[in-house]
């Protein structure tokens, strides 16, 4: 039987490459082979293995393939569709429940002497078999081994908006797929192919096949001393867990460098002094203090009615280069507080904003109203 099954997909290969009359060819069922991959025709070194399932119906092949190195380092899941003509095509999925899908798959191209750079050529066909090619991944070998069909929807090269449905039945696929899941199970490091992305993703690093944890051997190795962790015990997260460690180390550090800008801040502002501690009205008699309680307004604004800097409570003295002002800072954006000082000594009224913010502003530079 097993030899039975291989024919047959020796069977369709033969036919999209060699018959002539491809499109009088007898529908074929779904149908799976194993086959060696050689350097340059049978004779000559084999460089991997090729595993693959394929169907023909009303003249148009679908092959759905896994082909790999043979230490398994290189390998990919690859599909094709082939008809007589030169064509343009889409993938649907049609669920248990009669629902369609669209497929998507990556990197679909034309290929063969009557296409170039992945697009068909203009004119005549000069051969009798065109190929469309495109990359899968096991999610889309999933999907697909989940539905109840596959559609090829097909156009003619030269009528591309007569389309047409070409239903593949997937009443026997998982039972050929199977039967290639055994073979590459079999088969060291090749497991990694009958992997998703989110369990290569949430599986220890330590249960991985050994082609990943060699591919990514480096990046722990340094992940490891960024972390300060045995490569022993970092082996036994997952990658999403190592990203998550590594975010943890980030998220810490940042923290703690936030916070020591923070007190950095924090020291530039404890320079400004408590403005009412030396306020010189409550014990003096400068003419100023009589301001006290009064509204103080910008004298001279650009444009606008003055803005109200607040109520006055009181009268400093700063000599000149002293500290008048801190403002800004700002830790998560990396912007530091400036110091504002005295161009010249000189009196300034302490006033306190509508928001409660004590500011002092010169005497000379403000309006005074009841």
């Amino acid at each position: 039987m097993k030899n039975h099954i291989i024919k047959i997909f020796s069977l369709l290969i033969v036919i999209s490459f060699c018959n002539s009359n491809f499109a009088q060819v007898t529908d074929v069922d779904w149908g799976h082979g194993i086959e060696p991959l050689h350097e340059a025709g049978p004779d000559s070194p084999k460089i991997g293995t090729r595993w693959g399932l394929a169907s023909l119906k009303d003249s148009i092949q679908i092959t759905l393939k896994l082909e790999a190195s043979t230490d398994m380092t290189k390998g990919s899941w690859v599909g094709d569709i082939r008809s007589a003509n030169k064509f343009y095509s889409k993938i649907y999925l049609i669920d248990k429940s009669g629902n369609r899908r669209f497929l998507k798959v990556d990197n679909a191209q034309a290929v063969g002497p009557d296409a170039e750079y992945g697009v068909w050529k203009k004119g005549p066909a000069t051969s009798n078999q065109q190929m469309l090619v495109f990359q899968l991944n096991w999610e889309k070998m999933q999907l697909i081994k989940n539905a109840k069909s596959l559609v090829v929807n097909y156009a003619e090269f030269e009528t591309p908006k007569q389309t047409r449905d070409i239903v593949f039945p997937l009443d026997n696929f998982n039972s050929h797929l199977e039967t290639l899941e055994a073979s590459i199970k079999n088969v060291a490091g090749a497991e990694r192919f009958l992997m998703t992305a989110e369990e290569i993703d949430n599986t220890p690093m330590q249960d991985l096949p050994a082609t990943i944890q060699k591919r990514w051997e480096e990046d722990i190795q340094k992940l490891a001393v960024h972390l300060d962790m045995p490569v022993s015990k970092l082996r036994e997260f997952s990658m999403v867990g190592m990203k998550k460690l590594q975010k943890d180390k980030q998220d810490q550090a940042y923290a703690a460098e936030k916070a020591r800008k923070k007190r950095a801040h924090q020291a530039i502002y404890d320079q400004e002094p408590d403005w009412l501690d030396i306020n010189n009205c409550p014990n003096g008699s400068l003419q100023q203090c009589n301001n006290v309680g009064k509204q103080a307004y910008e004298t001279n604004p650009m444009i606008g009615e003055p803005f109200n800097y607040g109520t006055i409570l009181g009268v400093v003295w700063r000599s000149k280069d002293s500290i008048v002002r801190i403002y800004g800072g700002d830790v998560d954006l990396g912007i530091e507080p400036e110091i504002y000082r005295a161009k010249n000594a000189g009196y300034y009224y302490i006033v306190k904003s509508k928001r409660g913010n004590l500011d002092i502003r010169s005497v000379t530079g403000v309006t005074v109203k009841n």
